[in-house]
């Protein structure tokens, strides 16, 4: 089951190890089924820090977030 969350149609969405590491994230920021703004914000500080460009923060968090919301539960 945990190896199908990345098996995704658009490999687009996918293919960048940082979307990966932050769709899991919000996976485990949704366990309790209260994702909170302030659980958000902590997973942008993450997705800054491990991205060694100045990349479209906010982008790879929407990215991230729909991969999580069509993974397998």
């Amino acid at each position: 089951m945990m190896f199908n969350f990345f098996k995704k149609k658009n490999k687009e969405i996918t293919e960048n190890p940082i979307t990966k590491i932050a769709a899991l994230l919000v996976h485990v920021a949704k366990i309790d089924e209260n994702y909170t703004e302030k659980e958000r914000e902590i997973i942008k500080k993450a997705i800054t820090k491990l991205s060694s460009k100045n990349e479209m923060i906010d982008s790879i968090l929407a990215k991230a977030e729909e991969i999580e919301k069509q993974s397998n539960q």
